[in-house]
């Protein structure tokens, strides 16, 4: 394990077994002043992790830690997936219990000042909000999914991306705050009223329709806060991830 120690808000850690990833996003990081730390795939977390960068290829071996940190932390530990661009909405969509600890997904190639800001942000919203679950955190990552996604609380749209708008062909303010009811074909509407689970729907803007997965967001008092929306396809909506 080795460790660089910044003046930092709180420790990266990074769980990478391509050896490439660790040195390019430990030197991104190091850029933006934050403190990381490198750990072997199935190597013990220090106890002061703020968040965890894991790939695809150390996450078979880097599950059972995660999760313990994870579970016997009070404080909220995101953890982030690092995986190709090409592979994001297929894991976004999956169902499969291998992704069950990941919080967010980090595609790349990705921006370096972007991924640094990200996680600044995250460190900084972890500090702001005393080691507590910061309840915005989620809209970060729709505005960050490089395919179309959106947030909806209270049966409105509270957050969308540019990649959902382009293929909507709106602005961003033509979905802010728009009840989801109005978005969807009207086939759907009951679907989405009775609420029942992950369902696909399609969303309609003019002449525009696209499919989209509802993904319900559950707090941690187990009641339902809203709905992830995710672009995806009709023959691979309910594909499992196979990374």
């Amino acid at each position: 394990m080795s460790e660089r120690v910044l003046n930092s808000p709180g420790l990266v850690a990074l769980v990478l077994a391509d050896s490439g990833n660790e040195t390019v996003l430990a030197k991104w990081l190091d850029e933006q002043g934050i403190a990381t730390t490198a750990v072997d795939p199935g190597e013990s977390l220090p106890a002061d992790t703020s968040i965890c960068l894991v790939d695809i290829a150390g996450l078979a071996d880097a599950a059972t830690e995660i999760r313990r940190l994870k579970e016997t932390r009070r404080a909220f530990v995101p953890c982030l997936l690092v995986l190709p661009k090409r592979l994001g909405p297929q894991v976004a969509a999956s169902r499969d219990a291998r992704f069950d600890f990941v919080d967010e997904l980090v595609t790349v190639p990705i921006d370096p000042t972007t991924f640094g800001h990200r996680i600044a942000r995250l460190l900084d919203q972890r500090e702001q909000a005393g080691q507590e679950p910061d309840p915005v955190s989620l809209a970060a990552v729709v505005e960050s999914l490089p395919f179309g996604a959106f947030l909806v609380r209270g049966g409105v749209v509270v957050e969308s991306n540019r990649p959902l708008q382009d293929e909507l062909g709106v602005t961003a303010s033509a979905l802010q705050d728009r009840n989801l009811l109005d978005l969807v074909a009207e086939a759907d509407r009951e679907t989405v009223e009775a609420g029942s689970g992950v369902e696909q729907v399609t969303l309609v803007a003019d002449d525009t329709e696209l499919p989209v997965e509802l993904r319900p967001v559950v707090g941690e008092d187990g009641t339902r806060q809203g709905y992830l929306g995710i672009r995806c396809e009709p023959e691979t909506a309910t594909t499992e991830g196979t990374a």
